[in-house]
C-alpha cells in the first residue's frame, strides 16, 4: 500500500517517497496532514495522507 498527498502547484496526487517531509499532524477525526515539500516543483504544500495502491484520481 503506498501514501499518497495532493501537491497543490503540480495538481496530481504525488508518491510520499517523492516528497521531501516537514510535518505532519493528525486532525480531530484522526486523518493525517502532511506538510511536505515536491520534489518535482519544489512548492511547500499541505495535505490530507490517502493510502492506496495506485495512484488516487484528480481532485
Amino acid at each position: 500500500m503506498k501514501n499518497w498527498v495532493w501537491c497543490l502547484k503540480c495538481l496530481e496526487w504525488v508518491d510520499i517517497n517523492k516528497i521531501t517531509y516537514v510535518n505532519i499532524e493528525e486532525d480531530i477525526q484522526g486523518i493525517d496532514n502532511m506538510t511536505f515539500i515536491c520534489d518535482e516543483c519544489e512548492q511547500e504544500s499541505k495535505s490530507k495522507v490517502i493510502a492506496k495502491e495506485t495512484q488516487p484520481r484528480s481532485r
